[in-house]
């Protein structure tokens, strides 16, 4: 029993001690927020890494919107017996009854807690504060916030790899996903939203990674339709 409460106490002290840090954000370890990019809510999440985990919530695609059951229309009992869709609490059992759902996970990396990645090759700026980084499956990226010591801060400064292929990779990696955030603004605009300075930054940031591709001489990269995209629907 003693060895059990002193677990508990150890668990409970290290707890407190990762709420307790704060970063340069201004965030603690596990506090949770909005915010709203586009028209779009997004759900933050601090991590301990300094990073911050984001989902868009949008509409539930199962009640629409209504957080209601879509088959027992909120009453709970369909032709005289419990819904066996809700169980019979009337709510909808995708969002619990909020009308809205987090469609995507993802990672993004505060400016002011990486103030070393607006020279990295593998990040792109994703919605004014934050950084959206593809790192190849072979690269460490050993990121640390700037809350961290100078000295180990000066060591990660240099994001490059002397592995070329895998910067090839990267390159790869960032264009298609400027190539996806392009094609659900077009496409499901209803849910990602819209912005014409944001089409046009990504269209400018596709551009220059198949120059920078290009002056390296690497194989060049397929230019997507989506990089001419004029924003009409």
């Amino acid at each position: 029993m003693k060895r059990f409460l002193t677990v508990l106490f150890l668990i409970s002290l290290n707890y407190t001690f990762l709420s307790a840090q704060t970063f340069s954000n201004g965030r603690r370890v596990g506090e949770t927020w909005t915010e709203y990019h586009n028209g779009a809510e997004f759900v933050m999440i601090q991590k301990k890494d300094g990073s911050v985990n984001t989902g868009m919530k949008s509409t539930c695609w199962l009640c629409n919107g209504s957080g209601q059951c879509n088959f027992c229309y909120g009453k709970g009992i369909k032709m005289g017996i419990q819904c066996t869709l809700c169980a019979g609490r009337g709510f909808c059992s995708s969002c619990g009854g909020e009308g809205k759902t987090i469609h995507i996970w993802d990672i993004v990396y505060p400016k002011i807690n990486y103030p070393y990645l607006a020279n990295s090759q593998y990040c792109f700026v994703w919605y004014d504060n934050y950084y959206m980084c593809n790192w190849p499956s072979n690269y460490n990226s050993n990121l640390q916030s700037s809350n961290t010591s100078s000295s180990t801060n000066s060591n990660k400064n240099s994001n490059n790899t002397s592995n070329s292929d895998a910067l090839y990779e990267s390159y790869i990696q960032h264009y298609n996903t400027c190539v996806k955030i392009l094609e659900d603004m077009r496409y499901n605009s209803n849910i990602y939203g819209y912005s014409d300075n944001r089409r046009r930054e990504l269209q400018n940031n596709m551009r220059r990674i198949r120059n920078e591709v290009s002056s390296k001489g690497w194989p060049s990269i397929a230019k997507s339709y989506i990089e001419d995209w004029d924003g009409s629907r």
